[in-house]
């Protein structure tokens, strides 16, 4: 018995931390009703990217499809959010749009993140000429508003979906240089990391396993933030013609076709400008969600 009672102490005191961090995080969201509806939207967002081929209830309109006989007409119990000039199910092709513009988005973010927490990491850790030379390219980037850059690039590569999030990664990488080069310019100076400079460690290794990891919590809460504006840039740039091309089911090009029938057929353009809406609003408030959990001094009593 003494035994037993032993190891279950030894396994309860080898579990808790973990536990007391898993209620804590977990009463920090419950404390945030907007972090919660944050959740709520992108799971239901991540959901109807995952199950929208199988939902959707006129799968055939999400490309070319033609039902002329049933052209530009008003939501109803068939067609809960109309059809366009085509005849084609706005619901239909809206849902599919779903995981078109999630993948947008967390795919640029994903190639920028990287770009840009490498390039951040070298220029704070080695400082000096290198230094100097990629915050002036950073800064250069930085100097052009970003959706003027993105739709210059996209239009040099050619109009199609994957050169706009090439475009777009182009440009966001410069937010995450910046970011991971001020925490690097701190965290090389503390006492884990000289101490593996004076084991001899290399610099590669010391990036790797000691700054990126420690930058890890601001790079996670500025990226949730960045997807959704990701997915709204991308949306930017089928709207002007120099992103996603027809017949593709993305929502900026579905408002960018819908903007000929406004007012009279307004549901073309306004059900995919409102599933925009709602997915950006859900990833800015998971993003400062996840800020308020993981910088307490940021965190909102």
């Amino acid at each position: 018995m003494d035994g037993m009672g032993a190891e279950n102490k030894t396994t309860e005191v080898y579990r808790s931390p973990i536990g007391r961090n898993l209620k804590y995080v977990t009463h920090l969201t419950r404390k945030s009703p907007l972090t919660v509806l944050g959740l709520l939207i992108l799971f239901i967002t991540v959901l109807l990217a995952v199950i929208s081929p199988y939902v959707a209830p006129y799968p055939e309109d999400i490309t070319y499809a033609s039902h002329l006989e049933v052209r530009l007409k008003p939501p109803s119990l068939v067609h809960l959010f109309g059809t366009d000039d085509l005849g084609r199910d706005i619901f239909s092709r809206v849902i599919y749009g779903t995981r078109i513009s999630l993948i947008i988005g967390l795919i640029v973010i994903s190639i920028a993140l990287t770009i840009g927490s490498i390039l951040g990491a070298i220029a704070g850790y080695v400082g000096g000429i290198v230094d100097e030379i990629l915050m002036r390219i950073t800064d250069i980037f930085l100097s052009v508003p970003s959706l003027v850059l993105a739709l210059s690039i996209a239009a040099s590569l050619g109009p199609s979906l994957v050169n706009a999030m090439i475009a777009i990664s182009l440009v966001w990488w410069p937010w995450y240089a910046r970011l991971v080069r001020g925490q690097t310019l701190t965290l090389k100076e503390l006492d884990f990391v000289e101490a593996a400079r004076s084991l001899g460690v290399s610099t590669h290794v010391i990036l790797l396993r000691h700054i990126l990891p420690n930058c890890s919590a601001q790079i996670v809460v500025q990226g949730s933030l960045d997807v959704g504006y990701a997915i709204l840039t991308a949306a930017s740039l089928g709207f002007l013609g120099v992103g996603a091309q027809p017949p593709t089911a993305e929502w900026g090009l579905m408002i960018g076709y819908g903007r000929q029938f406004f007012p009279t057929w307004w549901w073309v353009a306004v059900f995919p400008g409102i599933a925009i809406f709602f997915v950006v609003l859900g990833f800015n408030l998971l993003g400062d969600g996840l800020r308020d959990i993981l910088d307490p001094r940021l965190r909102r009593e």
